[in-house]
């Protein structure tokens, strides 16, 4: 976890520990200076690294897992903008703690009939990276893209490329992100008539997320940006052939975000 502050969470994990339920915590030094005393004595493991330790990940009772864009502090719980995912694999959640957070990796797996792929990074050799461009290029109706921070250069050129080829492609990013570091990429997409939203407030739009023909699902912890793919401790799933109640869910997610954007 990058960011771990929430009370009430913390209080939790040291109470299982305390009943003897084995529990690990890797931690950022960076973004968890202010762990509370308790948690000390969990098992809790600072992981400095040469970029950030940036996963967002919790393995419950070696099958259920949850991943996504939100930290474990109240600000990300209760006010950012966040997608995560739960679903219960004994198999995903072994991979997760045989690699997870020290090692690279990939699987590909079935998960309630489901075809799912996860990509732990950093991935220097570009397969991941590789495997998100593949999903742009094979795009045919619609690509929405929505991500705190956008400033991967061969992702904008993707996305350039779809739109150029008929591809609706439609972005939102988080509006100080959108002023600071993504601003070049925004202004290229806009330049070639993509649509480019930002979220109004003061609250992040926090996502890391991309749906493709509404059926296929990227999300995860990683931004779309350099570090993330060659230095972070970062991960993305890929889900694929949504279902119906999903397709459902991600449309009402994507038109409550634009409403809410500028």
């Amino acid at each position: 976890m990058f960011g771990l502050s929430d009370t009430a969470i913390i209080k939790t994990l040291y109470e299982k520990s305390a009943r003897h339920v084995g529990t690990k915590v890797f931690y950022d030094p960076s973004a968890s200076v202010h762990l509370s005393p308790k948690v000390q004595k969990l098992e809790a493991t600072p992981l400095p690294c040469e970029g950030l330790l940036h996963q967002k990940l919790l393995v419950i009772d070696d099958g259920l897992v949850f991943l996504g864009s939100a930290n474990l502090t109240r600000t990300s719980l209760n006010m950012h903008d966040n997608l995560m995912m739960g679903f219960y694999s004994p198999q995903v959640a072994q991979f997760l703690q045989e690699k997870a957070p020290y090692s690279t990796g990939h699987l590909k797996t079935m998960v309630a009939g489901q075809d799912l792929e996860i990509w732990l990074l950093p991935d220097p050799r570009g397969h991941a990276l590789y495997s998100i461009r593949q999903m742009i290029r094979n795009a045919h109706k619609n690509i929405k893209v929505a991500m705190f921070t956008f400033c991967h250069p061969s992702l904008v050129q993707e996305l350039l490329t779809a739109h150029q080829r008929g591809v609706q492609v439609s972005v939102i990013v988080d509006y100080q992100s959108g002023m600071g570091a993504s601003s070049k990429a925004i202004e290229e997409l806009k330049k070639e008539g993509i649509p480019v939203f930002f979220n109004k407030g003061n609250k992040l739009m926090h996502h890391k997320f991309m749906c493709v023909d509404d059926k296929d699902l990227l999300l995860g912890s990683a931004n779309w940006t350099k570090a993330a793919f060659y230095k972070n401790r970062d991960l993305f799933a890929i889900l694929h052939n949504l279902g119906p109640e999903q397709k459902q869910f991600m449309q009402k997610l994507w038109e409550t975000m634009k409403y809410d954007s500028q």
